[in-house]
């Protein structure tokens, strides 16, 4: 039997992963633009894209560990959506029920 404490915590984690994840896609867009601008512009030698080209690796390289995170946590909120006792009618259900539609 789960508490409601419990997957309220879930929860906000699976809202900070999604988050993390949202984060890291729309850095990795905007680091991709700053590059292309970088080599259209005389002002930028190659150390300077390079280094530019270095944070975009570090950025796509925290996608897949980000993804796999949000993965194993809807998971375990599945889980404990499974075990929540009948009738209860928690604010934090419906919350986790939206979050795994998205």
């Amino acid at each position: 039997m789960v508490s409601e404490k419990d997957l309220k915590i879930k929860v906000g984690v699976l809202k900070r992963s999604a988050k993390d994840v949202s984060f890291y896609e729309k850095e990795k867009a905007k680091q991709i633009q700053k590059i292309e601008s970088m080599r259209g512009d005389a002002k930028y030698d190659d150390h300077d894209i390079r280094k530019q080209q270095e944070v975009l690796a570090e950025t796509e390289a925290m996608l897949p560990e980000s993804h796999q995170r949000l993965d194993a946590v809807r998971q375990e909120v599945e889980m404990l959506l499974e075990q929540v006792p009948e009738g209860a009618e928690w604010p934090c259900i419906a919350e986790a029920k939206e979050l795994l539609t998205v």
